[in-house]
């Protein structure tokens, strides 16, 4: 799920633009990159070339997107999402990526991006709409996610595979396991596909229910984890 970060005494956007971070080190896709963004008239660029800068932005601005390159002089791969999303989770992170590399993809959306584009498709003049599209969605799941956390019961969904996707706050407290430690993984509760019981996890008897559900377009699991009673 989205965490959404504590309060911090950051500079407020003021210009009405969106604001984005671009960490490239790559001149001249970060010089057609900016220049292309630049000419739309939405959005404010910064551009930085190593994560070390782009972390000492985020720690003194507020910015509403950052679009990254996998490969900077400084960090490689998967590291360069999780220490930004860990600044600021709400952000919308867009991964621009030179691999083809369905895996790899796997790995930056379960540390915290929203995207991964492969660069030969995220030419300059199409990154207006790919930004546009992935806030649409960025807005939605932040939204959902909300009302996903609000609810005392334990919510977990599941893919085709019984893999999970997504798990709100109360399930993880009922199971006492951590986000990360289960997105992709199976459900480590016991459970009856279509069907409802009752099962005692961590001194807790829970009623467990499953139905079919459609997730983002796609036919998923909703697990239900209903706390009938803490055993003394």
């Amino acid at each position: 799920m989205n965490h959404f970060p504590a309060q911090h005494s950051l500079e407020q956007p003021t210009t009405g633009r969106l604001n984005v971070l671009l960490l490239e080190d790559d001149p001249g896709f970060a010089f057609l990159v900016t220049a292309y963004l630049g000419d739309t008239g939405v959005y404010t660029i910064e551009h930085v070339t190593t994560l070390h800068a782009a972390c000492n932005k985020l720690e003194n601005a507020l910015f509403d997107v950052v679009l990254m390159d996998m490969h900077v002089p400084d960090a490689c791969g998967v590291e360069i999402v999780e220490r930004i999303h860990k600044l600021n989770p709400s952000m919308l992170s867009i991964v621009i990526s030179g691999l083809d590399d369905q895996a790899l993809a796997l790995r930056t959306l379960e540390a915290g991006a929203d995207e991964y584009v492969i660069k030969e498709n995220a030419l300059p003049k199409k990154l207006h709409s790919i930004i546009s599209l992935a806030l649409e969605r960025h807005r939605f799941r932040a939204q959902t996610h909300l009302l996903l956390d609000i609810n005392p019961d334990g919510l977990i969904v599941l893919d085709n595979n019984h893999c999970v996707i997504e798990a709100n706050k109360s399930a993880l407290r009922l199971i006492n396991k951590k986000i990360q430690a289960m997105i992709g993984q199976p459900l480590p509760v016991p459970t009856s596909l279509l069907n409802t019981h009752q099962q005692t996890i961590n001194d807790r008897i829970l009623e467990i229910s499953t139905r079919n559900i459609f997730w983002y377009g796609k036919s998923c699991y909703l697990v239900r984890l209903h706390e009938i009673i803490q055993r003394k």
